[in-house]
């Protein structure tokens, strides 16, 4: 590899330092022909990744530029393999192509703890009675990526409600009513917080800077939230792939309980930044007032808070939840999401 091939590549990639490349610049260089040159090694023998650098390749890109197609590849299929993947700690990890957030010694001693504490939450509480098999962690992307999501009500929904309508008022409805289900079901964007992906190796991302927060506390909130959401998704996929079937397809029922999870998670343990995890679990309870009814399949968390047809209203308290019933409906919920239409029906129930 030339000098000036080397330059070029480090001023497009600034970010890339797990090759030690200031240190030492032939083993820098070895490592980047060894990858290329190795292709089903460094790919798993994985078609769309292969593809996508002999494609490099083939249009006369030089090694840099075709380790900078990889990447890009890789950010956008961060399962692609794991070689890029930068430890920030014993289990959360970067994209070695982008940069860590700016306080995120701050960040990641904290959610090592509350990762432990979103285990055991779920170990106590939940996951003992339906899961026999040891509960454990799996690794966590901390990515900066911004990702949005367009949430589209599909027809059986509409007719659903429509039906409802007609049921309650004896066939009486007038074409506004009608228009009015419409509307309210029209789509819904909102921006991902994270994922959990299905893999031989499942693996949750965060997308840290879709979460937010302007302080340490405000972040840590966020984040916790959320990785107790993806969590949770994680655990509902061994669940029902225990009972011989795949995980929900039932979306609303799957992302209630996961939403309900994170809220009760932050509620429960509050041994650090305990207001702004208040603030973030009441926030995410009007968003869930605010789009109930709508596409938006979060919203439908809002079940848990009916228990036998009486309702309660936000609390910060997690004991309020366990005593009214909540937390017992969500044990019952998850016990049967192997079968979504109990399990939805448990969900919904007045």
């Amino acid at each position: 590899m030339r000098e000036d091939d080397f330059r070029r590549f480090l001023e497009e990639y600034p970010t890339i330092t797990s090759f030690k490349v200031v240190e030492d610049y032939v083993s820098h260089c070895r490592v980047m022909e060894s990858k290329l040159t190795k292709l089903d090694v460094i790919a798993g023998n994985r078609t769309e990744e292969l593809a996508a650098l002999e494609k490099a390749k083939e249009k006369g890109y030089g090694y840099c530029r075709a380790l900078g197609l990889y990447f890009e590849f890789a950010r956008e299929h961060p399962c692609a393999h794991t070689s890029c993947w930068e430890p920030m700690s014993r289990y959360f990890y970067r994209l070695s192509v982008d940069m860590p957030p700016d306080d995120y010694f701050d960040i990641i001693s904290e959610m090592e703890s509350e990762y432990e504490c979103i285990l055991g939450f779920g170990r106590d509480e939940f996951f003992a009675k339906a899961c026999r098999e040891r509960i454990e962690r799996i690794p966590v992307i901390l990515s900066p990526k911004i990702k949005k999501k367009t949430y589209k009500a599909n027809e059986v929904e509409i007719a659903k409600q429509i039906c409802e309508l007609a049921q309650k008022k004896h066939g009486d409805i007038h074409e506004q009513e009608i228009l009015a289900i419409l509307k309210k079901l029209k789509s819904v964007t909102s921006t991902i917080l994270g994922e959990f992906i299905k893999a031989e190796e499942p693996y949750i991302i965060l997308y840290y800077k879709a979460i937010g927060g302007k302080t340490s506390e405000e972040k840590i909130a966020g984040l916790a939230k959320t990785l107790a959401h993806e969590y949770l998704h994680y655990m509902e996929y061994r669940y029902c792939l225990s009972k011989g079937v795949v995980s929900s397809e039932n979306k609303k029922l799957s992302e209630a309980m996961a939403d309900f999870f994170g809220v009760l998670h932050i509620l429960k343990c509050k041994y650090y930044a305990a207001r702004e995890k208040e603030t973030v679990a009441e926030d995410r309870y009007d968003d869930w007032n605010r789009k109930f009814g709508t596409s938006w399949p979060y919203a439908d968390a809002l079940h848990f808070y009916t228990v036998d047809g009486i309702g309660m209203g936000f609390s910060t308290e997690y004991a309020d939840y366990d005593d009214f019933g909540s937390v017992e409906k969500l044990r019952e919920v998850f016990g049967n999401s192997h079968d979504p239409d109990v399990a939805y029906t448990l969900l919904s129930e007045e």
